[in-house]
């Protein structure tokens, strides 16, 4: 299993999380899923933490834990830049919203875990499930 999380994720992970949010998180630790995260969620959650909005400690040690332990999906090709302004275009997202939608598909995510209602409401990206957090 492949998991995308967007900035929505570590917000909740970090709150008041979910069932499905530690659920989520134990099989990222414990078991063979794969993490999978585009770099623009790292730049939120470090401009988050900037701000106060979240720990800067335990964004920190998030953020390290991400670099190495997560697949981190950048924006380094003009073929992702492409498919990233596709999205956004044809289906109204922002860009750090289709920043994080290239990097599920580009990773081939089964399951894009996220709070963006612009998100939920997406259908037809094939084997991708998006999850509600």
């Amino acid at each position: 299993m492949h998991y995308a999380l967007d900035t929505g994720y570590f917000f909740a992970l970090l709150d008041q999380p979910s069932d499905t949010v530690r659920s989520v998180w134990h099989e990222l630790r414990d078991g063979p899923t794969t993490g999978i995260a585009a770099g623009s969620v790292l730049f939120e959650l470090k401009r988050h933490a900037l701000v106060g909005r979240l720990p800067s400690s335990e964004i920190d040690t998030l953020v390290t834990l991400a670099g190495t332990a997560f697949q981190i999906v950048w924006m380094d090709s003009i073929p992702r830049a492409e498919r990233a302004a596709g999205l956004a275009h044809g289906e109204g997202l922002s860009m750090a919203d289709a920043l994080v939608l290239m990097a599920a598909l580009e990773a081939d995510a089964t399951r894009l875990y996220t709070g963006v209602h612009d998100l939920l409401a997406l259908d037809g990206f094939g084997a991708l499930e998006i999850v509600e957090v």
